[in-house]
Order: C-alpha cells, then structure tokens, then sequence
C-alpha cells in the first residue's frame, strides 16, 4: 500500500503529458519501462511476484471503489472527479497491474462486475455512466418488463444504478433468464437451449468502442444490441406508474452494452453469476473455468 500511495501524483503527471487518443495505461506501462527504479515500477514488480504463487486470478465486484475516470475520460486530469477519489486511482492501477501480470504469465482470469470493467479498459474499451446522478441513490424506481425468453416477468430497479436484487436483502435475486453463451455449452450441447440467470448491479456500462481483441458473448439488456434481437416490452406493474414507463423509455441506450466477454485469458462479466450458480445453466460457466484453469497448469 505504500507503494500504492506513492504513485496517485505521478498517475496524474502522466495523464497530463498523455497524447490524446492514448490510453493512460499504455502511458503509464511506458513510463515504467523508461524509469526502473521508481515506484510505480516496483509495484509492477510486487504484483508480478505475488500473481507467480497462484495458478489463477479472481477480480471480484467493489461497494467501495469505482474505476476512476482518470483512466477512461479524456477531460479528467485531477483525483476527485464525479464520486471518485484518489483511492479510487490506487484501486484501478492496482488492479490494472494484476490483469496486466495475468496476461503476461498466462494466468486464467475470472472478473465480474469492477473485474470485467477493469478488463474491458485495459483492452481500450469505452466506458460510461448508464444513468444520471439525482437525488438519493436508493428511490425505489421500479420498471418491469416482459422476458423475452419465456422466464418470469423482471423487475428493475433503477435510480443512479440498475439493480436486479431487493434493496432490503442482497442476497435476493430476480430471475433474469437468458441464454447461456455457445462456449460455455458442454460438448454436444452446442444445439441445446440453454440458460443462465443474470445477476445485475451497477452503474458503468462497458460500451463503444468495442476492442477487436473483446470476443462479446453476450449484450446487456438493455443495450440496442440486444433490442435488435429481442421483442422489448416493457409491462405494468403495481408498483409501477405511468411517469415511470415514459421515464423508462427514455433510459434505454442507443448504444452497443457488453455484459459478458471473453479477452486474452480473462471471462468478464458485467454481472455475478457466482452468486447465480445453482440457477438454470449458469453452473456450466464455471465447468468451463475450471477446465481451462486445468489446462492451463498442466499445459
């Protein structure tokens, strides 16, 4: 940690003398080769070591940090900047480093949520807010809809984030039914319907632009990608009004979401399908995660 704090200034030096157009990652991956003996170079090296006693890496969601957007805006150049904080640079480099050392020793990498957001970025993908900040974080603005592949009715909660878990118990899910990704499919189950239940709560979407080196499994819901292929409807609901579904309307993005991929030796998922593993199919993610953990040892 101490490295960790000793490195927040020189993150912002090297943002500042960034050419546009270049990831500051990039940039600050540059600056460690030309200075050996600094401190960002020696925390390069720290995690280095510290990935080179285990076989795989688990980048897991955050409630306390977000991924500053020092590193995926263009316009910000300070450590308090829309809710974020210095500590919210030291958790990025952080956990930019791991990924960074997972790759370079091709080290299986299993990321949700933060991890996935994390992942995407280092790829050069493009990130964004999914709604506006107002008022409290936690009004219970409730919207259904109908889904698309004859599982239950969804309820989304959505304010400053999208949630698909009761506010007064986390550990409640809705059921979110969509189909499991061909490559998760066991082998002869390649024409076989399959499902998984995703599990959502955030409030940055991993959108445009799409690296090419980012294999998209699958879209978010709510992302035009996926209203392409999908009968959208939204429904009525007691708890719903009719100013809510006009509002509804108009949260729905005109924009590619991603919300599970697959990227060098890294599964991303914006959602949790840990927590979901005993719902439908979504056990087969992690049948395929330990195969390729198991390959990757004894390769």
């Amino acid at each position: 940690m101490d490295l960790c704090n000793q490195t927040v200034d020189t993150v912002i030096e090297i943002k500042k003398n960034t050419p546009e157009g270049t990831m500051l990652f990039d940039a600050i991956l540059d600056y460690i080769k030309e200075h050996k003996d600094s401190p960002l170079s020696k925390l390069k090296g720290e995690v280095e070591k510290v990935l080179s006693w285990f076989s795989f890496l688990i980048i897991e969601s955050t409630a306390k940090t977000i991924v500053h957007p020092i590193f995926y805006r263009p316009d910000v150049f300070t450590k308090n900047a829309i809710k974020a904080v210095a500590d919210d640079i030291k958790d990025t480099l952080y956990g930019l480093l791991f990924v960074q050392a997972a790759f370079d020793q091709d080290k299986p990498i299993f990321a949700t949520c933060h991890g996935a957001q994390l992942g995407y970025l280092h790829a050069g993908g493009g990130l964004t807010k999914m709604f506006k900040e107002k008022g409290s974080p936690y009004s219970e603005t409730y919207y259904a809809r109908k889904n698309p592949h004859e599982g239950p009715e969804e309820l989304w909660q959505i304010d400053v984030e999208l949630n698909a878990r009761q506010r007064d118990d986390l550990h409640v899910f809705s059921t979110l039914k969509y189909p499991l990704p061909d490559i998760f499919k066991h082998k002869g189950e390649e024409k076989k319907e399959k499902y998984i239940n995703k599990d959502f709560r955030h409030t940055i979407a991993m959108t445009a632009p799409i690296p090419d080196t980012v294999e998209v499994l699958s879209f978010h819901p709510l992302s035009s990608k996926s209203r392409k292929d999908e009968k959208y409807e939204i429904r009525s609901h007691p708890a719903i009004n009719e100013d809510q579904l006009i509002k509804f309307k108009g949260l729905l993005k005109d924009i590619p979401v991603v919300d599970a991929f697959r990227y060098k030796t890294m599964l991303g998922f914006q959602y949790h399908p840990h927590y979901t593993y005993d719902d439908l199919d979504t056990s087969s993610i992690f049948d395929y995660l330990i195969n390729d953990i198991i390959d990757s040892v004894y390769k």
